[in-house]
């Protein structure tokens, strides 16, 4: 079972294998797909073979159309029909106008090979009787058998004659006593056998004698018609084939090649004998397969057959590639072999292949890339165009060989075509260069425009009739121009003498270079200005540079383009004329697929100057594809001798191995080596990431050209590996390291990013150790040159060691670190081991400036401003700086006014003396955010300085503890030279202030006892005049007094603050009626204060309303006052209010008489008291229960005034009139 299971296995894998060769030979469609695309012409065929009459069919079609798939499906789906196949392929070239003679030599040949094709496709003994006589092939065992038969009959002939064996078969001699003699009769039988078979091969030997013989070649030899038609003498035995065979189907092929129609009308004419013959009953029909153009006359196509079934081609454009797809799935081979593009391209020009040169191409391509060995074949695409293109141009494809042809010619000319587009850039690159020539020359014109601009001032400052001693020429060169900004200059005066000039001799010249900056342009120096000139030309210049290497590469570019790509950019249809006439190879040309690389297809490899591995990387290269970088290399020098120059700026020839060396190489391979760095510069991941992996082997490799050479090459390549690459800060650091290390100090400053490389630098604190010390001196000059020319400022440094101090002392003295708070620190601890941190954080300004570092102190003066924001106004606690640092802080002029005010509002030390401040804006800032100590000499500083009391002035005093503070201090009575008191004026301002808080009003008034005569008393609010006044702060005149509100409310307050000076009666103050009115109305004046003033004053002619009104207010709720009763009756009239009057009446009571008190009531409103008055009245009175009316009750009852019967009720008093008294 095994045995038997094995030889399954077995002939599954021949099955399988013979299932990937697609034959050249037409098939048998077995898919029911395909057989569903053929299924119509199937069809007819059965149809027509099946119809009676129609014995000649013709199967039409192009050349490689499917005709000869269709018979071959037809006979294996309809095995019931005999065929007999005739194909007369043809693979010479036919001739276009064969002569006569030709023509009949042909149709003779063409019959030959018919009758060849029909008779040697059957046996022998199926023919026996045929005169065409073939060489038999007889086996061994049949040789034995016919020698052991032979030898049989002669043995069984001599026993017959020798034994009379005749006679017992005798019927005369049998004798029925005795057995028949059976073995006498076996002997006869084989004898006689014999004989007969003898005489059967004689007979046919001589009936068939016009044929001689038909010899191994296949060709027949003919007797005496050998010039009678091969068909005509031979019709009978045609006639004797089909008789004694089955064939009813005759499938003839290829028939049309030859150009020959006779031969199709005797063939016709043989199917009408063979179809009328009586000797054979059945139908025999001729099936040929022809091309469309066979027949050039319409007439000749119907004539010859009796139906046509035309075939419409199986491969175009349109389905090819289905049949490419089903080639590469049956050859086993991966579906994507051929990108998209690809088949598209040639699938679009297919129309130029039929398909059994299609799977010709593609067994082609399949032997080849199993021979040139997969692996070698990177571009699968490029293999198959040039076994195309092998089949189509087969001779132009050998002379490749030989370096000749047209494909040759065309791939060689590379050169050629780049000319037109190099000359172009060559041109640019001229024109841009003769730019900068011109820039150059412009820019220096432009400096010597700028000098002369302060020459000519310099000259019109000359005194009258003078003359510099130096040529104008020579002051505009460098040297001379030195000469100007140094002051070095010499001038001659010529004074004027007895009518003519005469020199006065060399003068120098004490004009300031510096002044002229200043009248030439107040904000820009001429050191500024000339940076600016040159700035401009530079950037221009720098900018053509720039685009002339971009121009340089370009045609590094160009030159190492592919056929393809040139072809993209030139005008070919001029190189391309050889190809004109098929747009299948011209496409393939263009596209790529026939390159540059064909000779790595048409030959195979052997190794000698380069090994296997060698040559893979070499194709790789030419094919563009990249390998990995460390893949090994041998023989390298011989791969570059291989590899041209243009192939150096493929990312396909990055190779550590070649590049190695190269490095090692590069006085030889120069070229090459810089080839390689300028595509390593080209800014694409994969050039960072062969850098990346190079350089991790830094002392197996050249690694000091090769950092040299590419920062070099590739400008700001520092940029790309900080801000591109996406590296951690370690890796970035150890490309710092390497440029430093391995290249020149020049070459990094010229070519590499500033910003990023100073940016770099500055924020590694272990700069100073990166670079190893394995360059003595040089190493320490180097990185000082780098820190130098990048003017470096450190964000931050580690504290030096003995390897670093030198470097570190360099950074220190020469500025080249940031002014931060640590780096401070850092310094002051490294310089100055005594330094207290509680003062560095407190007082941070003054620490500095007490440490005696004068490197530091003088770099922070330099950058005083960066120091305030960066370090001072930083930290937190830096709050109680030394005032004589802080002056000298907000004073200095290079910090900026907005760093002066953050120092002023965190500072917690106070200014005492204001007037330090140069500025005055600062001045009033520190005032306003109260950072002054609190003197009235500060504030008459800013009084002065801004003549007059100030909105942040009164603010200042407005706080409370400044008033407070203020108010403790004495306002200076000093005098100036015009005997001002400047100090107390100051102080009457600030009062006068109407923005002045009234709780600083109250506080700041005691500054001064000294008594105010001049007041802008009009301004000032009510309120704080009534409490000036209440203090007293006026002196007791009459023009303050006079200044007083007319309202008379302040007057008072004036008069009763001032009660003791005016009781004085000093001259200095006069009293009239108004103030006696006044002192009436104030309860501050007591009956004893106003009766010395109405002893002093004679008051019986005042008689204003306002004295009587005041008066009597006074008199009615004071009885103490001493003044005539005429005065106060006159006072009691000047308004009838009876509470007034009836006060008075009871207040002086005594000291009136009843005409007196008749007057007084007369006056009264109240009705009642009028009743008492009234003669006629005998009613009582009712007065209201008031205490004036009880009090005047009490007065008259007791004077008896009214009756005894007078009394209080409820309601008040009733009165009854004295009868034994007379009334009022």
């Amino acid at each position: 079972m095994k045995f038997f299971s094995f030889l399954n296995r077995s002939k599954k894998k021949v099955t399988q294998a013979e299932n990937t060769i697609s034959s050249l030979a037409p098939r048998v469609l077995t898919k029911k797909e395909d057989i569903e695309k053929i299924q119509p012409y199937l069809d007819k065929l059965k149809e027509t073979i099946d119809a009676k009459g129609i014995n000649n069919i013709a199967l039409t079609g192009g050349y490689g159309s499917g005709k000869s798939t269709i018979i071959k499906t037809f006979r294996a789906l309809h095995p019931e029909n005999k065929y007999l196949n005739i194909s007369l392929a043809a693979f010479n070239k036919k001739e276009d106008s064969p002569t006569d003679p030709q023509k009949s030599e042909l149709e003779r040949l063409l019959e030959v090979s018919i009758l060849q094709q029909i008779f040697y496709h059957v046996k022998p003994e199926q023919i026996p009787e045929s005169r065409f006589k073939r060489i038999i092939n007889i086996s061994k065992p049949r040789i034995w058998l016919i020698s052991f038969g032979f030898i049989t009959w002669l043995l069984c002939t001599i026993l017959s004659f020798k034994y009379n064996y005749l006679n017992k078969i005798n019927p005369a001699t049998w004798n029925t006593n005795q057995y028949f003699d059976w073995f006498a009769l076996f002997i006869l039988l084989i004898a006689f056998s014999g004989i007969g078979i003898f005489s059967k091969l004689v007979i046919q030997l001589f009936s068939n004698s016009k044929i001689n013989k038909v010899n191994i070649k296949g060709e027949l030899e003919l007797g005496e018609n050998v010039n009678k038609s091969v068909f005509n003498e031979h019709l009978e035995e045609i006639l004797y084939f089909f008789e004694r065979t089955d064939f009813n189907v005759v499938i003839i092929e290829d028939l049309d090649r030859f150009d020959s129609t006779d031969i199709f009308t005797k063939l016709r004419e043989i199917n009408v004998l063979l179809n009328n013959s009586k000797l054979i009953e059945r139908e025999i029909n001729f099936l040929y397969a022809v091309g469309d153009s066979l027949f050039k006359d319409k007439k000749e196509r119907v004539k010859f057959f009796e139906y046509i079934i035309p075939v419409i081609p199986f491969i175009n454009s349109s389905n090819a590639n289905e049949q490419l797809t089903n080639l590469i799935k049956d050859s086993g081979l991966e579906e994507n072999i051929f990108t998209k593009e690809f088949i598209s391209d040639v699938i679009t020009f297919i129309d130029d292949i039929d398909m059994r040169l299609l799977i010709n191409i593609f067994h082609e391509f399949v032997i080849y890339r199993d021979t040139l060995k997969p692996e070698f074949v990177k571009k699968p695409e490029e293999l198959f165009s040039m076994i195309t293109y092998k089949n189509i141009e087969p001779e132009d494809f050998a002379d490749l060989n030989s370096r000749k042809g047209k494909l040759y010619n065309l791939i060689s000319s590379k050169k050629t075509y780049t000319e037109q587009l190099l000359s172009k850039i060559d041109e640019e690159i001229k024109r841009k260069r003769e730019r900068i020539h011109d820039l150059k020359q412009q820019s220096l014109s432009d400096i010597r425009e700028l000098r002369a601009i302060y020459i000519n001032y310099l000259l019109s400052e000359l005194p009258e009739n003078s003359f510099l001693n130096h040529s104008t020429r020579h002051l505009l060169d460098d040297d001379g121009f030195e000469k100007v900004i140094k002051g070095d200059l010499q001038y001659t005066r010529f004074i004027k003498d007895y009518g003519g000039y005469y020199p006065s001799g060399n003068l120098t010249l004490t004009l300031k270079f510096s002044e002229i900056e200043n009248k030439v342009n107040p904000t820009h120096s001429y050191s500024s200005r000339l940076e600016i000139a040159k700035e401009k030309a530079e950037n221009r210049i720098d900018a053509l540079q720039a685009d002339i290497e971009k121009l340089r590469l370009r045609k590094a570019e160009i030159e190492s383009w592919e056929l393809k790509r040139i072809f993209e950019e030139i005008t070919l249809d001029e190189y391309l004329i050889n190809f004109s006439n098929n747009a299948l190879l011209r496409n393939l040309i263009l596209n790529g697929y026939i390159n540059e690389n064909y000779n790595d297809y048409i030959s195979l490899f052997h190794e000698g100057s380069i090994t296997k591995e060698d040559l893979t990387f070499e194709r790789n290269v030419k094919g563009g594809y990249p390998v990995q970088f460390n893949y090994k290399l041998h023989k390298i020098e011989g791969l570059l001798e291989r590899i041209d120059l243009r192939y150096f700026s493929r990312e396909s020839i990055l190779n550590f191995d070649l590049l190695d060396f190269l490095g090692n190489n590069y006085d030889k391979y120069s070229n090459q080596y810089n080839a390689m760095i300028a595509l390593l510069s080209n800014e694409r991941e994969n050039s960072i990431k062969f850098i990346d992996e190079y350089v991790k082997e830094e002392k197996t490799r050249p690694i000091h050209i090769f950092i040299e050479k590419l920062t070099a090459q590739w400008k700001d390549f520092f940029y790309y590996v900080t801000e591109e690459s996406n590296f951690n800060r370690d890796k970035i650091d150890n490309y710092l390291r390497l440029m430093l290390s391995y290249t020149e100090t020049q070459t990094i400053l010229d070519h590499q990013n500033h910003d990023t490389l100073s940016e770099m630098i500055m924020t590694n604190p272990k700069f100073l150790s990166l670079v190893k010390k394995d360059g003595g001196q040089y190493h320490i000059f180097k990185i000082k040159e780098i820190i130098k020319g990048l003017n470096i400022k450190f964000d931050a440094l580690d504290d030096p060691n003995e390897e670093t101090k030198k470097l570190f002392d360099f950074v220190y003295q020469n500025n080249h670190y940031r002014i931060t708070n640590r780096n401070i620190l850092q310094m002051l601890t490294v310089y100055d081991e005594a330094i207290d941190l509680d003062t560095f954080n407190t007082k941070n300004y003054s620490c500095i400036k007490h440490s005696g570092q004068e490197h530091l102190i003088n770099y922070i003066d330099q950058s005083i401003n960066e120091y305030v924001e960066s370090v001072y106004l930083k930290i937190n606690d830096n709050i109680r700086e030394e005032e004589q640092y802080l002056i000298e802080l907000l004073n200095h002029s290079d910090i900026r006014d907005r760093n002066k005010k953050a120092i002023i509002e965190r500072t917690e030390t106070l200014i005492a003396d204001i007037s330090k401040i140069d500025d005055e804006e600062f001045r009033v800032f520190i005032l306003i955010k109260n950072k002054v100590k609190r003197t009235w000499r500060n504030i008459f500083h800013l009084y002065q300085s801004q003549e007059g009391i100030s909105e942040e002035i009164i603010s200042y005093i407005n706080i409370p503890e400044n008033a407070q503070l203020l108010s403790s201090q004495n306002i200076s009575l000093d005098k100036d030279e015009n005997g001002k008191m400047l100090y107390f004026q100051m102080w009457k301002d600030v009062l006068a202030s109407p923005e002045l808080s009234i709780e600083s009003f109250k506080t700041i008034l005691n500054s001064s006892s000294h008594r105010i005569r001049i007041f802008p008393i009009e301004a000032m609010p009510d309120d704080r005049m009534e409490i000036m006044i209440k203090e007293k702060k006026f002196a007791f005149e009459n023009k303050i007094y006079d200044q007083i509100d007319s309202d008379g409310k302040l007057r008072l307050k004036f008069l009763e603050a001032y009660k003791d000076e005016l009781l004085m009666f000093d001259d200095k103050f006069e009293i009239d009626e108004e103030h006696v009115t006044e002192m009436l109305g104030s309860e501050n004046y007591d009956a004893d204060d106003i009766n010395r003033i109405l002893e002093i004053y004679e008051v019986a002619d005042w008689d204003s309303h306002a004295f009587l009104s005041n008066l009597r207010s006074r008199l009615s709720r004071d009885p103490m006052i001493n003044i005539d009763t005429n005065k106060i009756l006159e006072a009691t009239s000047v308004q009838q209010f009876d509470i007034y009057n009836v006060n008075i009446l009871n207040n002086y009571f005594d000291k009136f008489n009843k005409s007196e008190i008749r007057s007084i009531v007369e006056d009264l409103k109240d009705e009642e008291y009028h009743k008492y008055l009234s003669v006629a009245t005998k009613e009582s009175l009712k007065l209201e229960h008031t205490t004036y009316n009880r009090e005047l009750f009490e007065l008259m009852k007791k004077h008896n005034y009214i009756g005894e019967k007078s009394r209080e009720i409820k309601n008040g008093y009733q009165i009854f009139k004295n009868k034994e008294t007379k009334v009022l």
